[in-house]
């Protein structure tokens, strides 16, 4: 099995424990990738299933969704924005942005989204949901985020709110 770091933390366990409570002799192996590395392991065969978020267009692979979220605003709970039940893009022009990177496809999501509504770029990048969570902590940004893998982890400081426009990921 082939999840992103996050998948692999938040969900994969979950996930695994599941499988073993149908198949108790099965073994497992979790091999945590970026998204770009798991897609090619399992059109290659190394692995024998992959889960992430999409869209994915690879040749020769059987893609299935499984379920669809939305891209949220993690925002400390001091912020100016934190009071509002709904995050714009235009909202965000002068507050730190921090997105996954372009090599994500909720990152290019995101920047998709902006880009439509001649909104600047995020200002931080990172290849790590939990990341951006920690750097919207330190430096009192804003982070557009699938809140999937990080709703079992309750941020007392940090508060979860919808964005305009919604950037759909449809988990494979």
């Amino acid at each position: 099995i082939a999840a992103p770091p996050i998948h692999s933390i938040h969900s994969m366990p979950t996930i695994i424990k599941q499988i073993l409570k149908e198949r108790p002799r099965l073994r497992v192996s979790l091999q945590s990738l970026s998204t770009l590395e798991l897609v090619e392991l399992v059109r290659s065969e190394v692995v024998d299933v992959g889960f992430t978020f999409g869209p994915i267009a690879e040749a020769g692979l059987t893609v299935e969704p499984i379920f669809e979220s939305h891209l949220c605003c993690f925002i400390p709970r001091d912020h100016p924005l934190a009071s509002r039940k709904r995050i714009t893009a235009e909202d965000l022009e002068g507050h730190s942005l921090v997105a996954l990177s372009a090599a994500t496809p909720s990152g290019l999501a995101v920047r998709g989204a902006l880009e439509s509504r001649n909104i600047q770029f995020p200002q931080i990048e990172t290849n790590s949901a939990p990341a951006a969570v920690e750097i919207v902590r330190a430096i009192g940004g804003v982070a557009l985020l699938d809140p999937i893998p990080v709703l079992d982890r309750r941020e007392r400081d940090i508060v979860v709110r919808p964005f305009d426009p919604e950037i759909k990921m449809t988990a494979f």
